[in-house]
């Protein structure tokens, strides 16, 4: 790994040239960003609608069916009416599954969500810190620059 030496006044240079006037925001308001903007936190609220949605389905009575039929030589008709009722209990047992895979799917949406605000906050804090050196530095270079001044007027 190599080394390279920068000269104050290119640190100066490069601090002051690049400084863009930014908006100001706490860890509370950036969080609340992430979660009303961010593409995950929104999937992972679809998911848990998904995952909703489609387990109802399976605990609801089959459809009806019906059905008509028409016999030609003595002009017999039958008209057909059916419903399945299930008397086993698997549809009480469906709906209990459904309601804990859609809690399952919830908890692993809360972790989840979890994790990403926990890494915002890593990044929020990692950036502060980088804020934080480089108004260090640029004080450091301010001061190198007045003792190079009195130097040089010396």
């Amino acid at each position: 790994m190599r080394i390279r030496r920068v000269t104050p006044a290119t640190l100066l240079t490069l601090f002051t040239s690049s400084y863009v006037a930014a908006e100001v925001l706490t860890e509370k308001e950036v969080l609340q960003r992430f979660m009303e903007q961010s593409p995950q936190a929104r999937e992972l609220r679809a998911r848990i609608a998904s995952t909703k949605a489609e387990l109802q389905g399976r605990s609801l009575l089959p459809n009806p069916s019906f059905s008509y039929s028409r016999e030609g030589a003595g002009f017999t008709e039958f008209f057909e009416a059916q419903q399945q009722l299930p008397i086993t209990g698997r549809l009480g047992y469906l709906r209990k599954a459904s309601n804990a895979a859609v809690g399952a799917t919830e908890g692993e949406a809360r972790f989840a969500l979890w994790r990403l605000r926990g890494d915002v906050r890593m990044a929020f804090h990692a950036l502060l810190h980088a804020q934080e050196r480089e108004r260090m530095a640029a004080a450091s270079i301010q001061e190198i620059a007045g003792v190079v001044k009195t130097l040089s007027d010396r």
